[in-house]
This record gives structure tokens, C-alpha cells and sequence, in this order.
């Protein structure tokens, strides 16, 4: 948010875009893209749309520790409450859009590879070791596409097909990388793995400082106003991710 302010503030216009809804709903982590779907209650602020993903991520690692010790309690009845529950969600959606239906639809993408993981360490190597958790993003993945044939189709990157080629992109993951493809494609990312680490460490704010920096800021019409824009993104998330972690207070250890 402070570098989408900066940028407003060096391209003149900040006043005109400035919205205090945008900028409360956005620290209250209730942004989403209106003109992309229904039941939005606000945009991210100053345009800055990578933020959207931010609602969703806040809210799943606030529930994640109810759900988690739910989890070690009976993983087979939670995996089975937080597909349904999931599927529900996304019906709900169609039915009446709003913003938390679809994020907590959106929770089984996030479980689905929180299991992989977690099957992963114990040796699973096939998308038989997920179970009902495979089987769940499948129904919901069809779901999606039912919704889609009732509502038709608008658009790729428009609801309701965006919601289908997410949970259709998750599952193909899942499907095609958690298998025999998977492990063929370890060998050979394995000689890249550092760089990919490297990378992936300040992949996040590649993500979310982009938009202002690379598309927003008025530099960025000049080549060497966008080389300069860019070699300040991998600055700044290098220093987000890095450094800030460095200086702000950690949490206390139980």
C-alpha cells in the first residue's frame, strides 16, 4: 500500500484516485476485482489488483490453527466437513454473490495443498495418497463448470469461468505434478534449484509490487524509466521479504 501511495503521489494523481473505502477495506483484508466477479465489497487500494489475493490469504491463516486442531483430532471427518463445506460455499455464491462465500469456496485450493505437502513428507507420491481431498477439489471443480454452463460464459478471466479455471488449474496441478510427471521434472529443476529458491523467496512481492511499479507508474514509458522500475521491484521485494523480517519484532515462542 505504501508503494501504490508513492507512485500516486509521483504521478499526480493521487487525490483522483484516492478512496477511503479502498484503503480501510483493504487494511480490514476485504479487497477483491469487482469488474472480474459478483459479490465484491471493494476494490484493493489504488488500483493495485495483485492485492486482491491478500483477502484470501489472511482469512485461510486465520482459520488454519481451529482447522488444524480439528484436523489432528479426526483428519477424515475434516477433510470431509471442509470439502463439503467448500462445495456448499461455491453453490452459495451462485445463488447470492458475496465476497466470503467465495473465499472460503476457495479454501479447498489452499487444504489441497496443504495436504499435498503434508502426504508428501509421509511418502506419498500419487494423488491416491490424497484422498477425499483429491476427490473433494474434483467435485467442486465440476461444480464450477456446472456453474458455468447455468450462468454462460463471459469471459476467460471473467466469473464465472474464472472460478472453473482455478480450481480446474488446481487440479490439474495436482494430477499431472504430484505423479510419475512430477518426479520427471524434479531431476532436471534440481540443477536450477538455488536460483528457484532465490527467487521464490521474493516471489510474493514480485507479485503484489509489480502492478504500481512496472504498469502504474507513469517512468515505466520510457525504456530506461521500466529498467529502472524493474531493478527497484527486485530491490524492494528482496527488502520485504529479507530485511523487513529483520527489524519488525518477532512473535513470542510458547
Amino acid at each position: 500500500m505504501l508503494i501504490s501511495t508513492a507512485v500516486a503521489l509521483l504521478n499526480g494523481d493521487f487525490l483522483a484516485r484516492f478512496r477511503w473505502e479502498q484503503l480501510f477495506g483493504t487494511v480490514f483484508a476485504l479487497q477483491d476485482i469487482s469488474f472480474l466477479k459478483p459479490g465484491v465489497i471493494v476494490d484493493p487500494y489504488l488500483g493495485n489488483d495483485p492485492l486482491w489475493s491478500l483477502s484470501y490469504e489472511i482469512l485461510f491463516y486465520l482459520i488454519f490453527p481451529p482447522i488444524l486442531m480439528a484436523w489432528r483430532w479426526n483428519a477424515s471427518v475434516t477433510n470431509h466437513a471442509i470439502g463439503a463445506g467448500c462445495a456448499a460455499l461455491l453453490v452459495l455464491f451462485a445463488i447470492a454473490p458475496n465476497h466470503f462465500s467465495l473465499v472460503g469456496a476457495y479454501f479447498m485450493i489452499w487444504w489441497s495443498g496443504a495436504m499435498a505437502a503434508y502426504t508428501y513428507t509421509r511418502g506419498g507420491r500419487s494423488v491416491l495418497a490424497l484422498g477425499s481431498n483429491y476427490v473433494w477439489l474434483l467435485v467442486i471443480t465440476v461444480l464450477s463448470a456446472i456453474i458455468v454452463y447455468v450462468r454462460g460464459f463471459e469471459g476467460l478471466g471473467f466469473y464465472p469461468f474464472l472460478i472453473f479455471r482455478h480450481f480446474a488449474v488446481a487440479l490439474l496441478m495436482l494430477t499431472l505434478l504430484y505423479g510419475p510427471i512430477g518426479r520427471l521434472l524434479s531431476f532436471p529443476a534440481l540443477r536450477f534449484s538455488r536460483l528457484g529458491g532465490a527467487i521464490a523467496s521474493i516471489s510474493y512481492g514480485l507479485y503484489v509490487f509489480h502492478y504500481p511499479l512496472l504498469v502504474q507508474w507513469n517512468i515505466d514509458a520510457t525504456p530506461y524509466g521500466f529498467v529502472f522500475a524493474a531493478l527497484l521491484l527486485v530491490a524492494v521485494a528482496y527488502a520485504t521479504e529479507h530485511l523487513l523480517p529483520r527489524i519488525l519484532p518477532a512473535a513470542p515462542r510458547s
